[in-house]
């Protein structure tokens, strides 16, 4: 199973306050192999819910940053494209990607989304029709 870890995937949250969300991105990534989920904290510590991603928190590495601007140079540094979840016009359908490359995919925040300095910084904005899936 680790032999099969996505390494040039990941995932970066900004500023999602509520523990239970962040143990359900822990365990996504888990499931779908991703090792790393970066994350920048509304405030200075920021816990998962054990119980919620239970071991997951064993097998995907939790590294924070202070701002979504050392975050994404991290990533960027990283030689990834960092695409952003966000409903706007000029946002394309996740299956439109190449994913060959590096990426990660950037999400926001529970109630307000992803800041406009993380927009400017991503490469790209990116839907994720959910519901879609649901009518296959």
């Amino acid at each position: 199973m680790l032999a099969l870890r996505q390494h040039d995937l990941t995932v970066c949250i900004e500023q999602v306050h509520k523990p239970h969300n962040v143990s359900a991105v822990i365990r996504t990534a888990d499931a779908v192999g991703i090792h790393e989920v970066h994350a920048v904290w509304p405030s200075e510590r920021m816990r998962t819910t054990i119980s919620a991603s239970a071991g997951s928190n064993s097998w995907v590495q939790m590294k924070t940053h202070r701002n979504i601007a050392e975050a994404v140079t991290d990533l960027k540094d990283r030689g990834m494209q960092v695409l952003a979840t966000n409903l706007s016009a000029k946002a394309v359908d996740f299956c439109e990607i190449d994913y060959t490359l590096p990426t990660c995919i950037l999400m926001g925040q529970e109630k307000t989304g992803i800041t406009a300095e993380a927009l400017a910084l991503a490469d790209r904005d990116i839907i994720i029709p959910v519901v879609a899936w649901y009518s296959r």
